[in-house]
């Protein structure tokens, strides 16, 4: 499922926003960056408040009592849409806008490589909670990824 999810943010992030890529690459595309990046921290910090606070029950809620996610695990899936909105931002408007969709590709395949590993790894040992682990740790670091090739490769 990571693995899956992984491929298709990234595959978005190429096909579905040629115009925040014209946005960022245009003169006032530091200041797109900019807003875009504020928007994304608020609204991943609320989401992931919220499923610190009452994630847990919502999945209980939803797929019914025999599905429990410990509270642990629930704060950490909340911090997805953080993860996914800077990779998104640094990503299409930062690295695409600059020409270096080759690093956007490679950036993609090693959160997708973290992914498999992790689900072989921790999937059988932990269950559910270990795909959940798998997946954040691959969406993190893809995002850490973004943010460290955007600072890395925009003076080129």
């Amino acid at each position: 499922m990571g693995t899956v999810t992984q491929l298709l943010v990234g595959s978005t992030s190429l096909v579905l926003f040629p115009g925040a890529v014209r946005a960022a690459s245009s003169n006032e595309g530091q200041a797109v960056l900019r807003t875009n990046l504020r928007f994304v921290v608020a609204g991943g910090l609320v989401i992931a408040g919220l499923f610190a606070l009452f994630g847990g029950q919502m999945v209980s809620l939803v797929f019914g009592s025999e599905f429990f996610l410990s509270q642990w695990a629930a704060t950490v899936l909340g911090l997805l849409a953080l993860f996914v909105g800077i990779s998104n931002a640094y990503g299409t408007q930062g690295l695409i806008a600059a020409g270096k969709e080759s690093v956007v590709g490679l950036i993609i395949a090693a959160g997708a490589t973290v992914a498999v590993l992790g689900h072989v790894i921790l999937d059988s040992r932990y269950g559910a909670e270990g795909g959940i682990a798998a997946w954040i740790a691959a969406e993190a670091l893809v995002a850490v990824l973004s943010v460290w090739a955007y600072f890395r490769f925009r003076s080129l």
